[in-house]
């Protein structure tokens, strides 16, 4: 898979799936999928760029609606990191604060 063949659909659910794979233990919120992102990870699932499935019932915490885990190929955690560093420039340019230097 290559970056510049990614629709922006396609970026943004990768992004969203990077920070469920940091920040959540893999765990991914089924409220934040559209069925566009639904469709997305049914084809890369077929094709291993990520790993995704329902967890065990009892593995889901009370109340939780993260029911789903998500597990990264190294090449999509490439593609993230540019995703995500791209960003981060981006940002930089258009921070709403101005910045003092450090002494």
């Amino acid at each position: 898979m290559n970056l510049k063949d990614l629709s922006q659909a396609e970026r943004s659910i990768l992004l969203y799936l990077e920070v469920c794979a940091t920040e959540n233990v893999g765990r991914v919120d089924t409220r934040r999928l559209s069925e566009i992102d639904k469709d997305i990870i049914k084809k890369w699932n077929s094709m291993n760029f990520i790993r995704f499935g329902s967890m065990r019932p009892q593995n889901i915490p009370s109340g939780s609606t993260r029911s789903l885990w998500v597990k990264l190929s190294k090449e999509a955690w490439r593609i993230a990191h540019v995703l995500r560093r791209y960003r981060a420039v981006r940002m930089e340019n258009n921070y709403p604060y101005t910045r003092n230097r450090w002494e």
